[in-house]
């Protein structure tokens, strides 16, 4: 009987250190984590941030996170000095019930503390509007922390009359050590001028999902899925400016990577379904119009301090003033890249950032010295190892026919020496083949006589005898139903069809 009152009251004292110690240790790691944050933002160059606490307890605190824009491209937002824009904090901290208390939307599950902020004015706003908002970041009892945002439905007429809705978002991003998981998803936003008629703004719903993401050195790999569906704009006729109607269709943006031997590597996405713009706004015919766009970039798995990547780019039709491009495609190939002169620029270009964001006024003619002192020594290590640059598919689909090319850039020094930046304009060893029809080469032909001021009578005319001396002259040769010619760049000198036509 005495033995098992010790026991209990062995365990009530257990409890008491427990959860009047715990909100000690929370309250260690949350100053903590501040601090960080706000060295980090501090470090960016984008804003100087300062935390002031205004209240604090045993079970929490309360502070005010401020920010003001340091960038000239921030700044010039204001009429004025930039007004400083602020998050008041409401911060909980203890195990589980405590922290928990009188915070909606958090399940009873051990956690180490609840903040809340909040952006002063915001609230007031969007109730008018009949919507609402929560910023919140639950931290864990291990340092991880859940940050959610989430925006209600809201309606609301603005100053000049313009009606706007929107649809309700939200997003939260769980952080694990250096691993970063999270979704999200936004309303549509709408902009309308009369009810019932045409929004002067539509922007469509989007999604996006986040796992795995990890930062390291510069570098960041995991998976993330971004979809929109894009956005449609109209403008009124302004002075000399016609009306106006812009369209962007699906946008869909991907990655697939991971890291290998320190370096990102795997599959990075973007597609466009379309793209139309029409002036003035109810003209039956497009001013200018993309379809399909795709573009794709892989990085291969390192092999012995070395890695290949590509480059794909398609676009199924252009038409701009008329004209119509189709197909456009471009493949290229960039291998035997070395490894650790790919992550010292890496390292590198995150220094380079950081010192230009603590120097955003930094002079042109200051700012190329500074960023080649960065990034030479990595660049040196670089061509050092001889990348080679492919160009497996080129195919440009004009009014007048398709060019199709292909090529390669290989770095081949004299008296083979190890290349250097100093003598990579000599060391260079490129050819490009190129194909076009005739019809074609006649209207380039036509186009540069054009620009030299041939009469428009005669442009037909000096156009072929201009095809005709160059065939002559040996800069171009006929194939298939068109020409071809063959640039070389080799020793400094410039070679067309294997004749010599610079040399430097």
């Amino acid at each position: 009987m005495k033995l098992g009152r010790i026991l209990i009251g062995l365990i009530i004292l257990a409890l008491i250190l427990v959860i009047g110690g715990s909100p000690w240790y929370m309250q260690r790691i949350v100053d903590r984590e501040l601090v960080s944050g706000v060295q980090t933002i501090n470090q960016q160059g984008q804003f100087t941030a300062r935390y002031q606490r205004t209240a604090d307890n045993w079970f929490g605190q309360r502070g005010t996170l401020t920010l003001v824009p340091l960038r000239p491209n921030l700044r010039k937002l204001y009429d004025t000095d930039p007004r400083p824009f602020t998050l008041h904090l409401n911060i909980a901290y203890g195990l589980i019930p405590f922290a928990a208390w009188g915070r909606d939307g958090v399940s009873f599950m051990p956690v180490g503390a609840v903040i809340d902020a909040r952006i002063p004015g915001l609230a007031a706003q969007l109730r008018k509007a009949g919507s609402s908002y929560r910023l919140r970041d639950v931290v864990g009892l291990s340092g991880n922390s859940r940050v959610a945002f989430h925006l209600a439905p809201g309606k609301m007429v603005s100053t000049d009359g313009t009606r706007l809705s929107w649809g309700a978002s939200e997003l939260h991003f769980e952080q694990h050590g250096d691993r970063i998981d999270g979704a999200g998803k936004t309303g549509a936003f709408d902009a309308m001028r009369n009810t019932g008629g045409k929004p002067l703004l539509h922007i469509a719903p989007s999604t996006l999902s986040v796992h795995d993401l990890r930062s390291v050195d510069g570098q960041s790999a995991g998976r993330i899925a971004f979809d929109w569906g894009g956005l449609q704009l109209a403008l009124p006729a302004k002075a000399r400016r016609p009306s106006t109607a812009f369209e962007m269709g699906a946008l869909h943006f991907g990655t697939d990577t991971r890291f290998a031997d320190g370096i990102a590597i795997g599959k990075v996405t973007l597609t466009l379904a379309s793209i139309r713009l029409r002036q003035p706004a109810d003209a039956t015919t497009v001013k200018f119009a993309l379809k399909d766009m795709r573009l794709q970039s892989k990085m291969n798995p390192p092999q012995a301090d070395y890695v290949d990547s590509s480059l794909d780019w398609t676009i199924a039709g252009i038409q701009a003033e008329g004209r119509h491009y189709s197909p456009l495609q471009l493949s290229l190939h960039l291998d035997h890249q070395y490894v650790p002169a790919l992550l010292e620029a890496a390292k590198a270009m995150r220094t380079l950032q950081q010192q230009l964001n603590k120097q955003p006024n930094l002079p042109p003619q200051l700012l190329l010295p500074s960023m080649l002192s960065v990034l030479m020594p990595s660049l040196q290590q670089y061509i050092a190892h001889r990348p080679v640059l492919r160009i497996t598919r080129l195919r440009l689909g004009m009014p007048g026919g398709v060019l199709d090319g292909s090529g390669e850039a290989r770095i081949v020094p004299a008296d083979g020496v190890t290349p250097s930046l100093v003598t990579v304009a000599q060391d260079i060893d490129a050819q490009v083949a190129l194909q076009l029809p005739a019809p074609l080469a006649h209207q380039i032909a036509v186009q540069i006589l054009k620009r030299r001021g041939v009469p428009a009578d005669k442009l037909q005319q000096d156009a072929t005898l201009m095809l005709d001396n160059l065939k002559q002259q040996g800069l171009l040769r006929s194939h298939s139903k068109g020409y071809a010619l063959d640039v070389a760049y080799k020793n400094g000198a410039i070679e067309i069809n294997g004749q010599v036509i610079r040399r430097r």
